[in-house]
């Protein structure tokens, strides 16, 4: 018996070692997790602080907003090219406002911004009638031409001319621009004197212009001319700083009293949404939940059923009129619950496991394979030793044998497919950092 006692108290320090390492093991991985995330917050806050360092362009620019970063690289070039009669090249998604910046270079050139800006979709006219639209013509060049008509060339005398969608040009007419920016000189249809042109022309494409030059698509010498400076615009989803901002401005002019406000779930949303139709798709949604909202509030309700932002959300308080959420599961027997963050879920497992094991720690840690330190920690924190304690009572299956790791992926997929595969709405949710998110989510197929 005295060997036997004095192998057990060997054998029980090393399995308390054993316990103690694992406990250290788990706070070395909670530890790391927390780092990385922690240096996650780090650089977002470092690229806050430089979108929010105070910035005053030199210009107007009427209603662009520019508080991130990426737009205020845009508007630093144009305050230093708009007095000048570079050509310009805007390149970017359709929606991004690239002729809110044409308007902006145009009307802040010293000279030219008190003549005409004359804008032209060279995508919205058919290839046989640009030519004219563009020259104009004389009377008799072609059935139909019973009068002298002024181009839009020569009505952007001392101006600026738009072209917009450039790339659509044909490669005939692409030959003509290219001769009248050379030669400063154009002839309408018809008519063979030439009348010299002084304009500036800035153009616009949502296309891979380069690419284009490079197959032979579009005229690499008409390229170097209408590019002599490129500007990229970038996507409202690179920018959402500007998001709030530029949804006040939209909904002023939706509700010019000033009677409407936008709730703060749907200003999340609208963070949250990659936006795809960039700003002209944010002022159509806003424009138009102006006009569906009842009352002074505009939540997702007012947004058309048919737009993603009208997806069903967890309301603030239960309504009988709310809508139902998606029907997500963690496990057969325990549907999602997106009002619970993952604190909630630890404490219903681990509560849930002790009650299973008679109220005794050390079974408890074996099943959920936790340290025992970190268990009796979570006893105390949580009051688990009241029988009584509501947490028992909740409605949570626990399944017997299963670690409290094996509900972490369980619990963050369904908060992700509830969130419609939006992490940084499920991490909101869950109530955790981004690094322990994916380095949890990182070895789940989605």
């Amino acid at each position: 018996m005295a060997l036997l006692d004095a192998f057990t108290d060997q054998a029980g320090l090393a399995i308390e070692n054993a316990q103690l390492i694992g406990v250290l093991t788990e706070r070395g991985s909670a530890l790391d997790a927390e780092v990385k995330a922690t240096t996650e917050r780090l650089q977002r806050a470092e690229a806050l602080l430089e979108s929010q360092t105070p910035f005053t362009p030199k210009l107007d620019y009427g209603p662009i907003v520019a508080h991130g970063v990426s737009m205020q690289a845009v508007v630093r070039v144009c305050d230093k090219v708009a007095d000048t009669d570079l050509g310009v090249l805007l390149l970017g998604e359709s929606g991004t406002g690239k002729e809110l910046i044409a308007r902006a270079l145009h009307r802040n050139h010293h000279r030219r911004g008190a003549n005409l800006f004359v804008a032209i979709n060279c995508g919205a006219i058919p290839a046989n009638l640009i030519e004219s639209e563009l020259f104009g013509y004389k009377a008799g060049a072609f059935t139909g031409a019973t009068r002298d008509k002024r181009g839009l060339v020569e009505e952007a005398e001392g101006g600026t001319l738009f072209l917009d969608e450039v790339t659509e040009l044909d490669a005939a007419l692409q030959g003509k621009l290219l001769r009248v920016l050379q030669e400063r000189e154009c002839t309408r249809l018809g008519d063979t004197r030439p009348f010299s042109c002084d304009i500036r022309v800035i153009a616009a494409s949502n296309k891979d212009i380069e690419g284009m030059v490079a197959s032979g698509r579009f005229r690499e010498d008409l390229y170097y001319r209408i590019c002599q400076l490129k500007i990229t615009m970038p996507p409202l989803s690179a920018r959402a700083e500007d998001i709030p901002e530029l949804a006040q401005t939209f909904l002023a002019e939706a509700a010019p009293t000033g009677h409407l406000r936008l709730h703060p779930r749907l200003l999340k949303r609208l963070l949250d949404y990659s936006w795809p139709g960039n700003v002209r798709e944010l002022r159509n949604v806003i424009q138009v939940a102006a006009a569906l909202c009842e009352g002074d509030v505009i939540d997702e309700r007012a947004v058309p059923t048919y737009h993603p932002l009208a997806l069903p959300t967890q309301p603030d308080a239960p309504s009988p009129a709310s809508t139902e959420p998606p029907s997500i599961s963690i496990d057969p027997d325990n549907p999602y619950d997106p009002r619970k963050s993952w604190h909630d879920y630890e404490q219903m497992i681990v509560a849930k496991a002790f009650a299973a094991n008679q109220f005794q720690a050390r079974p408890t840690a074996a099943e959920l394979q936790i340290g025992l330190t970190t268990l009796y920690k979570r006893i105390h924190e949580w009051n688990l030793l009241d029988q009584a304690n509501p947490i028992y009572q909740a409605p949570f299956r626990y399944e017997r044998g299963r670690h409290l790791a094996d509900y972490l992926p369980r619990v963050f997929m369904a908060a992700y497919q509830y969130a419609n595969r939006r992490p940084y709405i499920a991490i909101a949710s869950l109530k955790i950092s981004q690094g322990y998110f994916y380095k949890v989510m990182r070895g789940v197929p989605h």
